[in-house]
């Protein structure tokens, strides 16, 4: 019965969280036009070659899997807490962006910072896509209360540490600009389903 209840919760939790987490993906594409121009456009190609690879060719699940012990063992002294900040944090895109800051310290990278960003969107998207699948996997429910209820969390954590990484690399401070554009997303977002059910009833 508290089992139940327990995952009742869960899905109801997991919907209410849902324009939260799209928010954050719609304030995400929108937020990284405001760096340097070629920000936004290597992160897609990177996040657009990812896809199309994962769907036809390789999947990456060693790869991803590799990252996320590697992740859970850094923060084995807070288990088990450690397995959801290796879900929340895409460690291949923090060291590509890390990589991008300390060597463009050091030297000028201008002549290849497309491909720092090229693959910091390639290693976002696998984060995401594959944590997600992970999620799903290992819940056999149909309804998949846990999986709804973790994934938007996953989305805004990856997604707010990216900007961070990215106002490192860029030298500036944007993201309270993205969490506001984040916030208002995600007010217009409810609403509009809340005028929906009001509208259905």
């Amino acid at each position: 019965m508290g089992d139940a209840l327990l995952k009742i919760i869960k899905f109801l939790l997991g919907i209410l969280l849902l324009p939260l987490s799209v928010a954050s993906i719609f304030s995400f594409r929108e937020h990284i036009s405001g760096y340097p121009e070629d920000y936004k456009l290597f992160l897609m190609w990177g996040a657009g070659a990812f896809l199309l690879i994962f769907l036809f060719f390789y999947q990456f699940f060693r790869i991803h899997e590799f990252g996320q012990k590697m992740t859970s063992g850094m923060f084995r002294l807070v288990s088990p807490f450690n397995v959801v900040l290796a879900n929340c944090i895409p460690i291949y895109t923090f060291i590509i962006l890390a990589m991008f800051f300390g060597v463009g310290k050091i030297f000028n990278t201008s002549a290849y910072n497309h491909y720092f960003l090229f693959f910091a969107g390639f290693t976002l998207a696998m984060h995401i896509l594959l944590v997600a699948q992970d999620l799903q996997i290992n819940e056999q429910n149909l309804a998949k209360p846990h999986y709804l209820f973790v994934i938007s969390f996953v989305v805004v954590a990856s997604l707010s540490l990216t900007v961070l990484l990215l106002d490192l690399t860029s030298g500036s401070f944007t993201f309270p600009k993205f969490f506001t554009m984040l916030i208002s997303h995600a007010k217009d977002y409810y609403y509009l389903a809340y005028k929906k059910i009001i509208l259905f009833h």
